[in-house]
């Protein structure tokens, strides 16, 4: 897949997670963690490349950086739905 697909898929994504209101501010933060993310994911990988002499430090760290975001994710969506629970009961 070309990464122009790769970028309409993900606006389409973004419009149906946030709503349009806010998306050229939504679309803005998410370029900034790309980039921020590509310029220091390598020097990471590198470093820690370096000083264990393995790539397994990485793949361990980045996967570790992952779950949490995934359960901070989670927690998020157990929430939401809570609030709408509540919401949905009260009305």
């Amino acid at each position: 897949m070309k990464t122009k697909h790769r970028w309409l898929i993900a606006l389409s994504v973004i419009g149906d997670l946030f709503g349009t209101k806010l998306l050229g501010a939504i679309q803005g933060y998410i370029l900034t963690a790309w980039a921020a993310a590509g310029l220091v994911g390598p020097i990471v990988v590198s470093w820690i490349r370096e000083t264990t002499g393995s790539y397994q430090g990485t793949l361990i760290v980045f996967s570790l950086l992952i779950s949490l975001l995934f359960r901070l994710d989670v927690q998020k969506l157990r929430q939401l739905n809570a609030q709408q629970r509540d919401f949905v009961v009260k009305s």
